[in-house]
């Protein structure tokens, strides 16, 4: 597999924008194809009818995160793509989310310290369309992304200058809406300074959907489960912590319980159950375990479009993200730091 590429930029919200497009302009010109790909399977609508839809949501992101509206319109004028095919890829609520059950992830606690591990899964047509972003904007706040080429910075793992590790794993609430589409929540916490001020922003009452977020700052770790109209905050006491793409508190009665999720879980949770000690070996093995019809490593076949596109330790005290870019079962890690 070729490297993770690191795309770094600077300044105010549209600069950001427009720099990430033009470095991922290639890139981009292949995920944007995606939603139609998607499209050209459902029963009943074609693509017209998911971009007309996604402006719907529009109203609600530009009334609380205009600035990120404008960081997206960097991105469609920096890789010369239109806006409305831009807004739709970033509005999975839409179209994409009935498709995806993506992610797996482990906290782990040892020695003084904090780890996350992360399998990023997607559609298979983000691989090697992805990167991971530094950014520095407005000179007030740092963060690192994986980010997929023509989408905000945010969805899937980052950490910033204030210490805060976000991990994202998609959920499939039942009471989704239109309001904010969940990766200008997720976008927003890149800039948030503690847990306590990115749940608040976790917290807005017109999101449309949902995920779960890990929230991780020095000794602090949470699991943020949401729906479009609740949360549910767990504190991570234990020094191990799953969670996969379905609920795992009350919330379960407003969302929807993916029978691969559940494999996922179940498989992993006996892996770390049976190990005698948890350390980095035992967690990346579940990582990399392709046990059963439902493996937590994804490779491409001919029944799934969804495969593992990157691979995580993130080292919470030293913000430090070590990505694989590709199935952990197959490639090396790379180290990015602050």
């Amino acid at each position: 597999m070729p490297r993770m590429p690191l795309i770094e930029v600077k300044g105010n919200y549209y600069d950001i924008g427009f720099q990430i497009g033009s470095m991922l302009k290639k890139q981009i010109k292949k995920t944007i194809k995606i939603p139609e790909k998607v499209a050209k399977d459902h029963q009943f609508f074609k693509i017209n009818y998911f971009i007309k839809t996604a402006q719907k949501y529009f109203p609600y992101a530009n009334k609380y995160f205009p600035h990120y509206v404008t960081e997206l319109k960097g991105i469609a004028d920096g890789s010369g793509q239109d806006f409305d095919l831009i807004w739709l890829l970033n509005a999975e609520e839409v179209l994409v989310d009935m498709y995806f059950d993506k992610c797996t992830s482990v906290v782990l606690k040892e020695e003084d310290n904090i780890y996350l591990y992360h399998n990023e899964d997607f559609e298979s047509s983000f691989a090697n369309n992805i990167a991971v972003v530094k950014a520095d904007i407005n000179n007030k706040v740092k963060f690192l992304s994986l980010t997929f080429a023509g989408m905000l910075p945010g969805s899937s793992v980052s950490l910033n200058s204030f210490g805060l590790v976000q991990g994202i794993n998609t959920l499939h609430p039942t009471d989704s809406k239109i309001g904010v589409p969940k990766n200008f929540i997720s976008r927003a916490v890149l800039e948030a300074d503690s847990i306590k001020n990115a749940l608040k922003i976790i917290k807005n009452k017109e999101r449309a959907s949902a995920y779960n977020h890990t929230l991780i700052q020095g000794d602090k770790a949470l699991s943020v489960e949401t729906t479009a109209s609740e949360y549910k905050v767990l504190k991570i006491k234990n020094n191990f912590f799953l969670h996969t793409n379905h609920y795992l508190t009350k919330l379960s009665k407003k969302g929807e319980i993916p029978v691969r999720s559940v494999f996922k879980y179940n498989h992993a949770m006996d892996m770390l159950k049976k190990a005698e000690v948890i350390d980095k070996n035992v967690v990346m093995s579940v990582l990399g375990s392709h046990l059963n019809d439902y493996p937590i490593c994804r490779h491409k076949s001919k029944i799934d479009s969804e495969v593992t596109l990157a691979s995580f330790i993130v080292d919470c005290n030293n913000l430090k993200m070590y990505v694989a870019n590709g199935n952990p079962c197959k490639a090396k890690h790379q180290e990015f730091s602050l």
